[in-house]
Formats: structure tokens, C-alpha cells, sequence
């Protein structure tokens, strides 16, 4: 036989809010049904929670409709939600969430250091070494970082892909077409087909920045004139 519940209610979670729909027997006969809209804060599910319980709710049943949603660590834009990330940290944090949140705060570091290590190693290569043209890697890279939308890094991975020797290019085209920015030409009998073609991709750091600067440079394969930046052997 089917069980009707006295006093129940029903909850919709979104990412933002959350939607409690309770139904109740009226003093008169009937039922009545009341809905209120909460936030996704801790207080205002406790504050729900209130709620059923002074209507004397015994069940809930619970849906949602989308995703579920560190106040001093914000950047940026998040500068200016402060408030509500004070009200979305506040919540039940316990010796457990301490320790995962201390190991990738370990870990963040241990790459942050790993990082600062090689950047130390590729600025004392860079100021040790020249190119077979005689141009020092160093000049080259402050040089490159000149041009809008290139920084350092993504200077230093472009001189360790085609090196400062410009001459085993003919052209700008040739480099260009190397780089794989020249477009595809794909034409059979007076129909164009996917003129798509493979880049040369150069590195994450360089993509974003240099892609719309006066050089593209998109993440790591190795290529002919790959060696061109390397130390000599000693």
C-alpha cells in the first residue's frame, strides 16, 4: 500500500541556492504547500533546517540541478566577494580536511621551489653560453622580451626551439610555414578540403602570451633545430 506522509518536504539543490518546498495539513482541512529559496551558505541551511523542524517535517527528499559550490587566499575580481566567501567558509572543517589541504599546499610549494630552481639554472645557461653565430643567449632573450606579448620564458622557449641563427631560414615565410603558422593548402579538382595542418607546439608559457602577439609560439616536441640553444659539450 502506498504511505502518505503528514509533513513533508522536498528540496531542489543548485549551485547558488537551494529551492524547500514543504507540505502540511491545514487547521481547516486541506493541504498547504510553502516554498522559500536559501542560499548555499552554511547559516542558511541551518536556518532551513530550523524551518522544517518548526513544521514539524519528517521526511525530506532532495534533488538537484546543478554543480555544488578561502577568503584571504582571493585574486582578482574574487577580491570583491569577499563576504560571501566568508559566509561559504564557514561550514564544518575538521582534521581531515586540515590535512589534505596541507598536502597540496606542500606540494604547491614543492613546485613552486622545483620552479625557481630551473629558472636559476636556465638564467646561468643563458648567461654562460652564445649562439654559433656568436650572439650571446642572454642579449637574444632580453632582446625577444622586447616584443609586446612575449615575456622571458616565452623568449626562452623560443630561442631553444629555432635558436638566434636566423640564416637556415630563407624567409620569414619559410619560419613561419616551420613554426607551423603558414595555412594548409588542400585543393582537389577545384574543391578546397580541410586546410588544417600540425603546429610546432613550443611549451604551454608560450602559447597564451605570443598567441596573438607578432610571433606565435603554442608544448613540448622536439625538433631539428632544437639544439641550437643547448650548451656545447665540454
Amino acid at each position: 500500500m502506498d504511505v502518505l506522509l503528514e509533513r513533508c518536504a522536498g528540496v531542489d539543490i543548485g549551485k547558488d541556492e537551494v529551492v524547500a518546498c514543504v507540505r502540511r495539513p491545514e487547521s481547516g482541512g486541506g493541504r498547504r504547500k510553502e516554498t522559500h529559496t536559501f542560499r548555499s551558505f552554511t547559516g542558511d541551511l541551518e536556518a532551513m533546517a530550523e524551518w522544517f523542524s518548526v513544521q514539524g517535517v519528517t521526511e525530506v527528499v532532495m534533488g538537484a540541478t546543478g554543480p555544488r559550490g578561502a577568503r584571504e587566499l582571493a585574486k582578482g575580481t574574487l577580491r570583491k566577494k569577499i563576504p560571501e566567501l566568508r559566509r561559504a567558509l564557514r561550514g564544518r572543517f575538521r582534521d581531515h580536511h586540515a590535512l589534505l589541504l596541507g598536502l597540496c599546499l606542500d606540494h604547491t610549494a614543492h613546485l613552486e621551489a622545483a620552479t625557481a630552481k630551473l629558472d636559476e639554472r636556465v638564467d646561468a645557461l643563458f648567461a654562460a653560453n652564445v649562439s654559433e653565430a656568436g650572439v650571446p643567449f642572454g642579449q637574444a632573450r632580453d632582446r625577444l622580451d622586447t616584443i609586446p606579448r612575449v615575456g622571458k620564458r616565452a623568449a626562452e622557449t623560443i630561442i631553444a626551439e629555432i635558436g638566434v641563427d636566423m640564416s637556415r631560414f630563407p624567409t620569414a615565410a619559410h619560419l613561419a610555414s616551420w613554426a607551423g603558422m603558414a595555412p594548409g593548402n588542400n585543393i582537389t579538382g577545384g574543391n578546397a578540403g580541410p586546410a588544417a595542418r600540425p603546429r610546432a607546439t613550443w611549451g604551454s608559457a608560450t602559447s597564451s602570451p605570443s598567441a596573438r602577439g607578432p610571433l606565435l609560439a603554442p608544448a613540448t616536441r622536439t625538433w631539428p633545430h632544437s639544439s641550437a640553444a643547448r650548451p656545447p659539450d665540454r
